[in-house]
Parts: C-alpha cells; structure tokens; sequence
C-alpha cells in the first residue's frame, strides 16, 4: 500500500468509526498492560505531552489531568473531528487536538517533555527536533514481522 492508498484508507476509517477498539472484548492470561498508563507513569505533572496519532485522542484524554498540557496529532481530518468532540465533552482545559502529519510537526524545536506515538507513523528527526534534551520518546509499534511466526505456521497472515 502505497502514502496515497494509506491516507485515504486512514481517512475512511476514520469517517467509519475511528479506532477506537476499547469496546472490544478481549480476553488474555497475561498481566494487563496499557501504553498509555506507561506514558502516565513515566511522565509528570509539569510535562507537556505530544500524542502522535492520536486517533479519537480517547486515550490521551484520560491521562491529560495529570500532566500541564497535552497536545493530540493525527493525519486523519475525520479522526481529529472525533478528538475535538470527545474534547469538548471532557472539558478538559489542557488538551489541544490539531490535523497535523508527523513529517512535519509544526511546533518549535525542544518543545515537549514527552512524546508518545502508538501504532502511528512517525519521523524520528522530527521527533528528536520537538523532544526537549531531557525529553522521553515512549513508541509502541506494529508492522509487516509482527507476530511472523505465527504467520509462517499458518502459511497466511
């Protein structure tokens, strides 16, 4: 799938229903684990947060009392519509969700204490760039080798 078949596909989910997979029912023997109370975890009250793909911004929104700002991206103008209403409806003072691309984040450099991107594309140099010296980068990712043994043992995938 080519940049261009990639936006639009993310364009449509996002005008469908987002990614918002909370509802889901899971069930699994191992201890829970959620990225973003590792980004809460790791972050403090005097940090500001830059969410690369923020989707819906759900997730973040329930983090965001904790730290002085967060701010959400995400290529999706759908999925930034969703964010702001799910804003709105939080009331929540601190949060800012703006459609913006991760090649070109446009804050200046050494701007954010932390910086988090799940499931989400991102540019390391911009990362870098926006990330304060001290900052922290917390990513979680999947990609075509996730889970490839299972892929090979089932011949599909």
């Amino acid at each position: 799938m080519d940049k261009c078949d990639y936006k639009k596909f993310y364009e449509t989910v996002g005008n469908l229903n987002g990614w918002d997979f909370s509802k889901l029912q899971v069930q699994s023997d191992e201890p829970k684990w959620d990225f973003y109370d590792e980004v809460k975890r790791r972050a403090k009250t005097t940090d500001i947060l830059l969410d690369i793909g923020t989707g819906g911004g759900e997730k973040i929104l329930t983090i965001a009392p904790s730290l002085k700002f967060t701010v959400g991206i995400d290529l999706s103008h759908a999925m930034i519509q969703v964010a702001k209403e799910n804003l709105k409806n939080s009331n929540l003072p601190n949060v800012q969700f703006l459609h913006m691309s991760s090649d070109k984040i446009g804050f200046p450099a050494n701007f954010f204490d932390v910086v988090s991107s799940r499931h989400a594309p991102f540019n390391a140099k911009e990362v870098a760039r926006v990330l304060n010296t001290d900052g922290l980068f917390l990513t979680q990712q999947v990609s075509e080798a996730d889970k490839l043994n299972i892929k090979i043992a089932f011949k599909r995938g």
